[in-house]
């Protein structure tokens, strides 16, 4: 087909998107109406069996009623193809918009991402699969109003299942199509997560050779951004509810994704009545009247951690890339522990839960607290002794405290709170947390208490495999002490722990050293990445064993823990919902 053709009353104008797995897609006018359409072709040739699939996916997705979703206008059969007319959509694909202006703000991406929620909410309630979410497909109208309106593109949803995967951009293919599986909700959610990484940063999450982003998806652990704040703790939660390796774990619905947002005011732009929950929606603000269109500025995004970065792709201006410490760079002990200890087994029980979920993911900004948080001694005595332990040049990072209790006030969007500084005394966890000025090394000393209804886990004294050791030891004053090796591949990141357990017949808290060695070369094996250390064993117990830091927990805060909740999967009792 050729610009100029006339299929079916239409006139073609311009290819929208070349043939792939099957179809193709033109910018036509539709002659007896004159108005611009968008035109899905088969391929010649179509037989039976693909006139009755094309036609069963056509008649799907004619039902969809949404505003985010074009609304079909026509289809049958010309000649030896198959058609369906949708409505125009005069957009420009959000990833055009991203590589022009860069990474959206918080409130914009999550605003989109809302809305191709939506959408998807519309298509799976139809039965129908998109199968093909990504940038691409993502068609924003009047891009420079606040937030953007957004319409997602369903004509990918007209290619059979089995053809797709061949065809679907990799940066945005969930695990299990890599494995082979067909196309689902599921994998569409994965997609749509994907997405929102890209609208935050700018990028996919993962980037590299082919073969190191299908090993990202499958391995890597889900990304996250840097920060402390309702915004980014909002977008981690989206993310790790959609890029969850197993589709089991992923949110139960698109519907859940636009709920969350709506609940957090991000979404104005409202569905249509047919395409509300079916169960009743918690309550949100009306919309507020539209504003004059603004031109909107360049955005630059949150500073992000992706989970695996095997290249670094050029810089637009052709400049190298900074040395490291240029780089303002974030603690990223937290995400790379979390998968440490999924890996592991769990050497650290339950309190190591608090590294895992609550641990450090912004760099030198600290909790947003009245005063300072170095008045408090528990505070102080941190950084004393981070200060003494960590190497000479290491830059601190605020401390901070967190609690287990699982309290609605304790509780914002899935985590606990950072404790304000006048709080300290009520928490059960304590953190310093630094990174050492020019290098990839970054450190964190941790002292947390064990809640009483979480047993903590003992360290499987071996090597666990080529990626993972534990080893017991016995510190000088004849302490018995954990020592703790993990490699995350494809990231390049190692992480190093000496920890003092935590012993529940002496409220004994557990007491943890941790050095993280990132972007190391993935080659290397850990025996290697172990020579890059800094801070030598010995050196960690010496101050994991010290009696200064054998804080006291003077009220124990209420059961049931965040810990139990979110790591034993028998707990439900008196557990809030949403806890990441």
């Amino acid at each position: 087909m050729k610009t100029g053709d006339v299929v079916a009353g239409h006139r073609l104008e311009q290819r929208l998107m070349p043939a792939t797995a099957g179809v193709e897609t033109w910018g036509a006018t539709e002659l007896r109406l004159q108005r611009r359409v968008d035109l899905v072709l088969t391929v010649a040739g179509a037989g039976p069996d693909e006139e009755a699939a094309f036609t069963a996916l056509a008649n799907a997705v004619a039902r969809v009623d949404s505003p985010h979703v074009p609304s079909v206008l026509a289809s049958g059969r010309a000649g030896d193809r198959l058609f369906l007319s949708t409505r125009h959509v005069d957009g420009d694909p959000i990833g055009d918009l991203i590589a022009a202006r860069g990474p959206l703000p918080h409130e914009s991406a999550a605003a989109v991402v809302a809305q191709v929620a939506l959408a998807l909410a519309a298509l799976h309630e139809a039965g129908v699969v998109h199968g093909r979410v990504e940038p691409g497909s993502v068609l924003v109208r009047d891009p420079d109003v606040v937030p953007p309106f957004v319409l997602l593109s369903a004509t990918a949803a007209l290619v059979e299942p089995e053809a797709r995967t061949a065809a679907d951009p990799l940066g945005f293919l969930a695990p299990e199509r890599l494995n082979g599986a067909a196309p689902s909700a599921a994998t569409d959610l994965y997609a749509l997560g994907c997405v929102f990484w890209a609208c935050l940063t700018g990028r996919p999450p993962w980037q590299g050779s082919d073969l190191s982003v299908a090993q990202a998806h499958l391995n890597a652990p889900i990304p996250r951004l840097v920060g402390d704040s309702a915004d980014v703790r909002r977008a981690n939660a989206v993310l790790s509810g959609c890029l969850a390796k197993d589709p089991a774990e992923r949110f139960a619905s698109a519907r859940e994704v636009a709920m969350l947002l709506q609940r957090n005011g991000q979404l104005h732009a409202q569905p249509t009545a047919a395409a509300q929950p079916r169960t009743p929606a918690p309550p949100t603000a009306p919309a507020p009247p539209t504003a004059p269109a603004q031109p909107t500025p360049p955005a630059m995004g949150p500073a992000p951690y992706a989970a695996s970065a095997p290249t670094r792709e050029p810089r637009p201006d052709g400049a190298p890339h900074p040395p490291p410490a240029q780089r303002r760079r974030g603690t990223r002990v937290g995400l790379v522990i979390a998968a440490a200890v999924v890996l592991i087994g769990g050497l650290i029980g339950a309190v190591v839960t608090a590294v895992v979920v609550w641990g450090p993911r912004d760099g030198t900004p600290g909790p947003a607290t009245e005063g300072d948080v170095y008045d408090n001694p528990t505070a102080q005595l941190l950084k004393e002794v981070a200060q003494e332990a960590f190497p000479e040049k290491t830059v601190l990072g605020d401390a901070y405290s967190r609690s287990w209790s699982t309290e609605p006030g304790n509780i914002v969007d899935g985590l606990p709170r950072k404790l304000e500084a006048d709080e300290w005394d009520t928490g059960n966890w304590w953190s310093q947390p630094g990174s050492l000025e020019g290098t990839d090394h970054e450190f964190n000393l941790t002292v947390a208490h064990a809640p009483p209804d979480v047993a903590p886990l003992e360290c499987r004294n071996s090597t666990i495999d080529k990626d993972h050791t534990c080893e017991e030891f016995t510190s000088e004053s004849g302490t018995v002490l954990t020592d703790t090796w993990t490699r995350i591949n494809p990231s390049g990141t190692v992480v190093h722990m000496v920890t003092l357990p935590p012993d529940p017949t002496t409220g004994r808290p557990e007491v943890t050293f941790t050095e993280v060695i990132n972007d190391l070369p993935v080659a290397l094996t850990l025996a290697e990445a172990k020579q890059e250390a800094i801070v030598d064993r010995e050196a960690m117990a010496t101050v994991v064993d010290r009696d200064d830091l054998q804080l006291p927990l003077p009220n124990p805060p209420p059961l049931p823990s965040y810990d139990a909740c979110t790591f034993t999967p028998d707990t439900t009792a008196g557990c809030p919902k949403g806890l990441l």
